[in-house]
């Protein structure tokens, strides 16, 4: 369930942006559609770790140990 609405999350933020572009208009600057599609995975991964944190997941959690 907390995974679904994380990616839920990411979703809304990025089907948000996505219109805000003309795509086909920027064919001839790669570059800057580099950019913002780097951006917005960027953005998203930024919304997924807030939410992670909102959720009640600590970055600690992640962290592997050593089983003695």
């Amino acid at each position: 369930m907390l995974v679904l609405m994380l990616l839920l999350t990411m979703l809304m933020l990025l089907l948000a942006v996505v219109d805000r572009f003309d795509w086909i208009a920027m064919r001839e600057q790669p570059f800057q559609r580099i950019a913002i599609i780097g951006g917005m995975v960027l953005l998203a991964a930024a919304v997924y770790a807030v939410m992670l944190v909102v959720a009640g997941i600590r970055p600690s959690q992640f962290v592997r140990r050593e089983r003695s």
